[in-house]
């Protein structure tokens, strides 16, 4: 009988052309014909049965695997009669038994009366079932005889030289009885099992199937599709794109190997089909040579699944719930709270231990699970009406709670760059799934519930954000947006938050004028919402409303991005006068206030007054937060930048170091705060010129940050140009070519062509060009960085004025000075918004001075040294280095026209000890 009628495999084999060929799944443990060996091997068995047990989710192929060993065996090792049980409940074993038993009578009758009418009372005698086989030979049983007739099998398999014989028990899964009881205990054969259930290693050597591999399983694609395995590179590759989709599953490739075949379509075409059709991409079985039960994948799996909701209706949702999560790797412990007791968790380890019996979740050492791709896909699809809607909710809810651990893991100073990692893995799953039925679910959880759903969906967005992922957080928060406007009003807290929020997103991509806009109209909305509820009325003598603080302070930082400064200013102490009104001089959103205003002196050239209210800000996060608190290492980190722009380089070492030793502590080196403080030390090095200890630095710094957020993420893409950076002020411009166009090519795929840094990207080759003195190449790169900045930036951003600044300097390379002059006086007039003794604008002064003295012009020259001199002593002090540079030239072209004494009084105010070797 063929093992699809699942009655017995006799011994003659007879059913060989009707069988289809299949390569066994991956078997975990190695290779699949050695796993067979070990458990099959007799060493040290004596006499005893062998008992392996072949387990593995639905459609893993075990029963085929099972006749295709059975057909192997015979050649191989030399068997003379196969057997096959229905093992599906314990009443069908007894009934296989009695089947076995009838043919065993069959076979001795045959055997010993080949020309005559066999008597069958003698053999029922000699088989030891006396009076169980009547006149025509056939076995009788009632309850109280099948115990004979087991015992009897048991003995005639363990006759002397009745050796070679395989006893499979297929579809092993119901396992509320004792099954091992029906295991032959003696006996020179063997017994395979099959089954789902992972519970045999008590009584069996097991092998846990995984699928097949990569050649078997697109070879077996490509015959069930009715295609040559030798076909184009793409058809293959289309292959193997459907394989891995299926997870190696031999009945999904099977399935879909027939669905393409039947629908005469291309194997690229088939994921279009599984993705929005699953149901019927995974229906189509062969018409002819099908061993397999007459079952679709979708019913499968049902049957584990009916048998698990019938045992434990948590576990069943639990499943449906892991359908919108990550299938790969899910923590057992990701529906716990901070609030979860022993009985929860305990209930929890229950409803996992029932899925992995039924192999619909496999286990893993260190507390995570996994799920096949394909019944990852088919939980997700059979589930609908309020099944659908309580898994969702159990899926947002596993991901609130890990969203709610990492907070207070962060606030207690411990942060896992891996563990964000696999949350945001499971709330990519979760949002790609609920695009189809977001309103749905919100229609579905009305109230508190709707509120909790959107505030989860909010912090997701918060993580893309934070991960640089910019265009995901926009899209994510848009649609937050949208349904809080529906479900809690336009002018809800919680939706202007999630509104200011938008802001944020666009000032980190660099839309700032974008983000400046959403401020206002957030700011806007927040004064009519506390007129409203509150009556204060932020344009009296109230002034600004506690609520729309933090609002103001954003507007002040994208006006500080955008080159406003004295605008950008003039908010930070708005907001500040606000916290230190409502909240007082020590908060630390006060403080947060004052380092806005630290960081705008800062950008405006005015370091000392900078550094005193950094300080200010340090002192007051070290008595309220401590050391070794975020804020108050993020503080030492910006005094240490704040030196390091006055050439300071002791100084800002000291203040990056103690930055650095705090983080360490804190976080660890592979925070991204940490690394961050790494990056910059690297920069003041750069800076000093020693080149070796910055690479040093920055190659700790990129290892970390590929490490932990990626290749891709903006802030690898900096250290990458820095790299660069160094590279070129050694001389080396190969290298820091091609380190600044690894930087463009990341930051082109990460963020686009016109995000700012992308066009500083542009710009840093242009300046490679440069000084490779390909001019020509160096200004087409600096007028495309300079379209795409003043496009997205706008004319008088700092950093458009410093492509339009060194424009000039590619003409003044080339002694082309009318031209070089227009440009820089353009940048000049740009930069002086910024003020007038600005870093930025002393700069293109001293370029006009040298350009001026290099044309033997030395009556301008010397008109524009004075404006240099002036502006670094006021800015530096006498002492700098930048001024005594300043002096030296201003006194080598005042000596070209014979004006050197007229300002030897003003040169010897500088250090005496300079003055004796400039005069000597």
């Amino acid at each position: 009988m063929t093992a699809g009628n699942r009655e017995v495999v006799s011994s003659t084999f007879n059913n060989e052309s009707n069988k289809t060929c299949i390569q066994y799944p991956t078997a975990q443990g190695g290779d699949e014909d050695q796993c067979f060996d070990r458990c099959f091997d007799k060493s040290g068995c004596d006499n005893a049965a062998v008992v392996c047990a072949l387990t593995g989710t639905g459609g893993m192929g075990k029963t085929q695997i099972a006749v295709e060993y059975s057909y192997a065996s015979r050649e191989v090792r030399g068997l003379t009669a196969v057997f096959w049980v229905l093992a599906a409940t314990e009443e069908t074993i007894r009934t296989s038994f009695v089947n076995i038993m009838q043919r065993i009578v069959e076979a001795q009758a045959k055997a010993s009366w080949p020309e005559s009418n066999p008597d069958y009372r003698a053999i029922g005698i000699c088989l030891g079932i006396p009076g169980l086989v009547d006149m025509e030979g056939k076995v009788s049983f009632d309850p109280k005889s099948i115990d004979i007739i087991v015992s009897a099998l048991f003995s005639w398999l363990a006759l002397v030289g009745n050796s070679q014989w395989l006893l499979i028990f297929d579809n092993a899964d119901e396992l509320n009885f004792p099954i091992d009881k029906y295991f032959p205990k003696s006996g020179g054969g063997a017994v395979l099992v099959t089954s789902r259930r992972q519970e045999f290693l008590h009584c069996a050597k097991q092998i846990n199937l995984k699928g097949l591999d990569k050649e078997n399983a697109v070879g077996l694609l490509l015959n069930l599709a009715g295609l040559p395995n030798l076909i184009g590179a793409d058809n293959r590759k289309h292959a193997i794109a459907v394989v891995e989709k299926l997870g190696f599953m031999p009945l999904a490739i099977s399935h879909a190997g027939c669905f393409i075949h039947e629908m005469n379509i291309p194997v690229k075409e088939y994921l279009r089909y599984y993705d929005e059709t699953f149901k019927q991409a995974q229906s189509r079985v062969p018409k002819i040579g099908w061993v397999y039960r007459n079952d679709t994948a979708t019913t499968t799996w049902e049957i584990s699944f009916l048998e698990v909701q019938r045992r434990n209706g948590s576990a069943a949702i639990l499943l449906l719930a892991c359908s919108y999560l990550d299938s790969s790797e899910i923590s057992e412990t990701l529906w716990e709270s901070e609030w979860s007791d022993m009985e929860f968790i305990a209930q929890q380890k229950r409803r996992f231990s029932i899925l992995a019996s039924y192999s619909l979740i496999n286990r893993n050492p260190g507390g995570t699970f996994s799920i096949h791709p394909v019944v990852h896909d088919w939980a997700r699809e059979r589930v609908n009406g309020p099944d659908r809607m309580e898994a969702v909710g159990d899926a947002i809810k596993a991901i609130r709670q890990a969203l709610r651990r990492k907070e207070v893991s962060q606030s207690n100073k411990k942060w896992d760059g891996g563990e964000e990692r696999k949350i945001m893995a499971h709330a990519e799953v979760l949002y790609k799934y609920l695009e189809s039925i977001f309103d749905e679910v919100l229609e579905h959880e009305q109230g508190a519930n709707a509120e909790f759903i959107l505030d989860t969906l909010d912090k997701i967005a918060t993580i893309f954000w934070h991960q640089g992922r910019y265009d995901e957080a926009i899209k994510q928060y848009r649609r937050v947006l949208a349904a809080k406007e529906r479900f809690l009003g336009m002018e809800n807290l919680s939706t202007l938050t999630t509104a200011h929020n938008i802001g944020s997103v666009f000032g980190s991509q660099g839309k700032y004028k974008e983000a400046l806009e959403q401020y206002q109209k957030v700011l806007a909305s927040k004064q009519a919402l506390v007129k409203e509820q509150f009556g204060h009325d932020s344009s009296t003598e109230q002034g600004d409303h506690p609520l729309t603080l933090e609002t103001i302070n954003n507007i002040a930082g994208a006006m500080y991005e955008l080159g406003q400064l004295k605008e950008a200013l003039q908010q930070y102490q708005r907001a500040l006068a606000g916290k230190e009104k409502y909240l007082g001089p020590d908060h630390p959103s006060t403080l947060q206030a004052l380092a806005g205003i630290a960081l705008t002196l800062e950008g405006q050239g005015k370091y000392n007054e900078a550094i005193k209210y950094y300080q200010r800000v340090l002192a007051g996060h070290e008595m309220l937060l401590g050391e070794d608190h975020p804020a108050t290492l993020t503080t030492a980190h910006n005094i240490a930048s704040a030196f390091d722009k006055q050439f300071k380089y002791v100084e800002a070492l000291k203040y990056y170091q103690k930055a650095l030793a705090g983080k360490m502590r804190a976080w660890g080196e592979d925070h991204p705060s940490t690394l961050a403080t790494m990056h910059n030390m690297a920069l003041v090095y750069d800076n000093k010129g020693d080149y070796r200890e910055s690479l040093q630095w920055y190659y700790k710094a990129l290892a970390g940050r590929e490490k932990i957020l990626g290749k891709t993420h903006p802030d690898t893409i900096i250290t990458i140009g820095n790299i660069a950076s160094v590279f070129k002020h050694q001389g080396m411009y190969d290298e820091a070519f091609e380190q600044y166009n690894r930087a463009l090519v990341a930051t082109e795929n990460a963020l686009g062509p016109n995000h700012p840094w992308t066009l500083n990207a542009i710009h840093n080759i242009a300046s490679v060009l440069h000084s490779q003195h390909k001019y020509n190449e160096s200004f087409q790169q600096y007028q495309k960085a300079l379209v795409g900045k003043e496009r997205v930036m706008g004319e008088y951003d700092p950093s458009t004025l410093s492509t339009i600044h060194n424009i000039g300097s590619v003409f003044h390379s080339q002694r082309r000075y009318t031209e070089a002059l227009q440009w820089y006086t353009r940048a000049l007039t740009g930069r002086e918004t910024l003020g007038h003794d600005h870093p930025a604008t002393l700069n293109t002064v001293g370029d006009i001075a040298f350009m001026f003295a290099e044309q033997g012009k030395y009556s301008e020259s010397i008109e524009w040294y004075t404006r240099l001199l002036a502006g670094r002593e006021k800015t530096l002090g006498p002492e700098h280095r930048l001024t005594v540079s300043a002096a030296q030239d201003l006194a080598f072209v005042s000596r070209k026209r014979n004006k050197f004494h007229q300002f030897r009084d003003q040169i010897t105010t500088f250090s005496k000890d300079f003055s004796r070797d400039l005069f000597r």
